[in-house]
């Protein structure tokens, strides 16, 4: 009997131990900014993520709500303030009563709204709704003081609360948003009476600086170019990375210019020569490198695109100035040496 407890006793230390022992299984690779991950949406301001200054942008426009009580048509205009991440404030909502017009049951009762008043500021969000890029405008109330008509006063005042969802025409650039969202409305004589509808289109300025993104654009310069029997070719390029959140990202665009070609290539080609690259290409944070995948560039004086994969290797692990390109790419069964070096910009702010 003892000794089957102490071998059940010398199981569970063994077990202990190796539990102890064992190392932490490896977290996975997240690109990050300033040394955090990178979360996801938040505000652009020309492209780039919005910087610690914030930024502000007026919404004006139309806005509608309507439910079974009737309808408000009105001339509306927002003052947002934007701040870096996904945050921000509509500071101001203001309406111009001579603008609207009423429908429905309302309009039996009521003719003209003398006043319109709201209880910002509100909170304000971007965010994805279904992946798509919108703006949340939330715990709003917006009430609108009625006259005209005998019986007006039975119905009050009509208020409308709730959230609004505010749809970019081009998440990159917003010029203008659609407005939806369900609200509820109420009077002040009767209390709750529906959910109303939220609708109408209101214009932005300044128009297209502004933006939502899940990614980090990243700004790189400088060669790419392969090495073989044929001699040599290399281009000066010019592109643009997309960090997402997690591990992967892309590179949208990259255009090379400036080539110079040497050896026996240069008969065919000239002393220049020529690159094509097909984009994007998928970026994939290893740690330590990034993985350079689904890589397609024409160069003169091969028939079909090099493909492949290549290597980037960071400069600064946690805040990358630049990168260092190799790798083998293969074109019509032809394997051939690739090398260059690319300057991020901005330079030391994001890392793997």
């Amino acid at each position: 009997m003892r000794s089957i407890k102490k071998m059940l006793l010398l199981a569970s230390a063994v077990a202990v131990v190796v539990a102890f022992a064992a190392p932490a299984a490896a977290s996975a690779s997240n690109w990050t900014k300033n040394g955090s991950a990178i979360t996801g949406v938040h505000w652009t301001d020309n492209g780039a993520a919005l910087g610690g200054g914030g930024g502000s942008v007026n919404l004006a426009g139309t806005m509608s709500v309507g439910g079974e009580l009737g309808t408000l048509t009105c001339p509306v205009s927002i003052d947002m303030s934007l701040s870096a991440g996904s945050s921000g404030l509509a500071t101001k909502f203001s309406g111009t009563p001579s603008g609207c017009k009423i429908g429905g049951l309302i309009a039996s009762y009521c003719s003209e709204v003398t006043a319109i008043s709201a209880n910002t500021p509100w909170g304000v969000s971007a965010t994805e709704v279904s992946g798509k890029p919108v703006i949340k405008i939330n715990s709003a109330t917006v009430t609108y003081k009625l006259a005209g008509g005998a019986s007006c006063a039975e119905v009050g005042d009509v208020s409308v609360a709730g959230t609004i969802t505010a749809t970019p025409n081009d998440a990159a650039k917003i010029a203008s948003v659609s407005l939806s969202g369900k609200m509820a409305m109420s009077t002040s004589t009767i209390g709750y009476f529906s959910d109303a509808g939220v609708s109408g289109t209101l214009n932005a300025t300044p128009s297209g600086k502004y933006g939502i993104s899940n990614k980090e654009n990243v700004a790189v310069s400088g060669t790419i170019g392969w090495n073989g029997e044929l001699g040599q070719t290399t281009c000066q390029v010019n592109g643009t990375i997309a960090l997402e959140p997690g591990s992967e990202g892309k590179l949208t665009a990259l255009s090379a210019s400036g080539c110079t070609s040497s050896g026996t290539i240069a008969y065919s080609c000239g002393s220049g020569g020529w690159m094509s690259p097909s984009m994007p290409w998928t970026l994939v944070d290893n740690g330590t490198s990034i993985a350079i995948k689904n890589v397609s560039i024409g160069s003169c004086g091969f028939a079909k695109p090099f493909t492949g994969e290549l290597k980037a290797t960071p400069d600064k692990v946690g805040a990358i100035s630049s990168t260092t390109l190799s790798g083998t790419l293969n074109s019509g069964g032809i394997n051939v040496a690739w090398s260059g070096s690319l300057n991020w910009t901005p330079a030391g702010v994001y890392g793997l």
